[in-house]
C-alpha cells in the first residue's frame, strides 16, 4: 500500500491538515510543522516538528518570512526524515504570514527530493490582510513553483464566497474544512478500491512528471440527484470562475469518492459537465474510489491547471515545428501559416526590474504565452 504524508505547515496549514477527515488508514502519516509550540500542541497530527526553536524560543516568527525560512533550514534534517519513504505528499500552507510562507519552499524541496508525487495546497490572503501579506504570498508562490510538485493556489476570498460570508471564525473554519475535504478525497482515490482506479502510477502519468501551478474545486452532495448537485456546485464554484476557468485548462483531473451506492450515471454526469467546458484537446483523467463511509453521498475533487508542461519543453517543441516548416519550404512545398511561439520572452530594458507577480503569475509575460493560446501570425 502507498505511504502518504499529509503535512500542515505553519498555523494556518496545520488547521487545514487537521480538518482532513479521519479514517485514512495506517499508511497515512499526519505531520505538523511550526515554530510555535502552542500551535503544535493543539494539532491532532501524529508527528509534530518544532522547527527553529533556537531562533524563536518555541514562539511564532512575528510574521517574519525570513525567520520562517531559516527555521526550516535549521531543522531541515527533521523535515527530510519525516517524509522519507513517502510515495505521495499532500502539504497545506497559508501564505502571507511568517512561518508557513518562509518554510513552505523548504518543505516542498525536501518532499520533491524523495521522488514522491507532491501537491502543495496554498491559500492566498484576503485583501484586508494588507498589501504586505499579499506581496509575501505572491513571492512565496513564485518560489514554490520552482520546486518539484503541483502547487494549487487557492485565494481565500474566492473560497470564502463559496463557503459563505459570515463570522470570521466560521469563514476560516469553512475554508479549512473544504480544503481538508479535498485533501482527504485525493488520498482516498489512491488508497481506496474503485472501478476507475487512480493509483500512483496512473497519477504520475496524468501529471506527466512535471511541476506546475493549478487550482482546485471541491463539491459535496448527498441524497437524490447527487450528480446534478455536484455539477451545480462545480459550475457555480468561484474557484472555477463559474466554469470559465476550465476553458483555458491544459490538464484536468476529476476524482469522485462515493459509497457502494455510487451510480455510474452520477459519474458520467459530472465528467460530461467538466468535459463540456474544457478545451477539445485538453487531456482529462477520471478516478473513482469506494468508501463504505460515503454511502448516500458523493465528494468530487477537481484539479485543473494550464501549466502542467514545462516551458522549456514547449519551446523545444515549437522550435522543432519551425525547423520542419522551413524544410518543407526548401523542398518547394507550400509553407503553412506560422504561429507565435511560447518561447520565453525578452524583457529588454526592463530585465533588471522586478516582475509584476500576482497569484504567482508573472503578469509581464504576454497573455497568449501564459494561457498557451495559439495566435496565427
Amino acid at each position: 500500500m502507498a505511504r502518504i504524508c499529509v503535512i500542515g505547515i505553519g498555523d494556518a496549514g496545520i488547521k487545514m491538515a487537521d480538518r482532513v477527515p479521519a479514517g485514512a488508514g495506517e499508511d497515512v502519516v499526519r505531520i505538523a510543522i511550526n515554530t510555535d509550540r502552542r500551535s503544535l500542541e493543539r494539532s491532532s497530527a501524529a508527528v509534530k516538528l518544532a522547527i527553529g526553536s533556537a531562533r524563536t524560543g518555541g514562539l511564532g516568527t512575528g510574521g517574519d518570512v525570513e525567520t520562517g525560512r531559516l527555521a526550516a533550514e535549521d531543522d531541515e534534517h527533521l523535515i527530510r526524515e519525516s517524509v522519507s519513504g513517502a510515495d505521495m505528499i499532500l502539504a497545506a500552507v497559508g501564505l502571507g504570514g511568517g512561518c508557513g510562507t518562509g518554510a513552505a519552499s523548504v518543505v516542498l524541496r525536501n518532499a520533491g527530493e524523495t521522488g514522491a508525487i507532491t501537491f502543495m495546497f496554498a491559500t492566498l490572503p484576503f485583501p484586508f490582510e494588507g498589501p504586505q501579506a499579499r506581496e509575501a504570498a505572491d513571492h512565496a508562490l513564485a518560489e514554490l513553483q520552482k520546486q518539484a510538485g503541483i502547487v494549487l493556489a487557492i485565494p481565500n476570498e474566492r473560497m470564502a464566497s463559496f463557503v459563505g460570508d459570515g463570522k470570521v471564525a466560521d469563514t476560516f473554519d469553512g475554508v479549512n474544512r473544504v480544503i481538508g475535504s479535498g485533501i482527504g478525497a485525493l488520498y482516498r482515490l489512491i488508497t481506496k478500491p474503485g472501478y476507475l482506479n487512480l493509483d500512483l502510477p496512473a497519477l504520475r502519468k496524468c501529471l506527466g512528471g512535471e511541476s506546475g501551478l493549478g487550482s482546485m474545486a471541491v463539491a459535496e452532495a448527498e441524497g437524490a440527484g447527487r450528480g446534478e448537485q455536484i455539477v451545480r456546485q462545480l459550475v457555480d464554484n468561484p474557484m472555477t470562475d463559474s466554469g470559465a476557468a476550465l476553458t483555458g485548462a491544459r490538464s484536468i483531473l476529476v476524482g469522485i469518492l462515493g459509497g457502494r451506492d455510487l451510480a455510474i450515471q452520477d459519474v458520467g454526469t459530472v465528467f460530461a459537465a467538466v468535459k463540456e467546458r474544457a478545451p477539445r484537446d485538453c487531456p482529462m483523467w477520471t478516478g473513482t474510489a469506494i468508501d463504505d463511509d460515503w454511502n448516500g453521498r458523493i465528494t468530487a475533487v477537481l484539479i485543473f491547471t494550464d501549466r502542467w508542461k514545462d516551458v522549456g519543453e514547449q519551446a523545444q517543441l515549437n522550435h522543432g515545428r519551425s525547423l520542419l516548416a522551413a524544410k518543407k519550404t526548401q523542398r518547394g512545398q507550400k509553407a503553412e501559416q506560422g504561429r507565435f511561439s511560447f518561447e520565453p520572452f525578452d524583457r529588454g530594458r526592463f530585465k533588471d526590474v522586478d516582475p509584476t507577480i500576482q497569484d504567482g503569475i508573472d503578469l509581464d509575460e504576454p497573455t497568449y504565452c501564459r494561457r498557451r493560446i495559439r495566435i496565427e501570425k
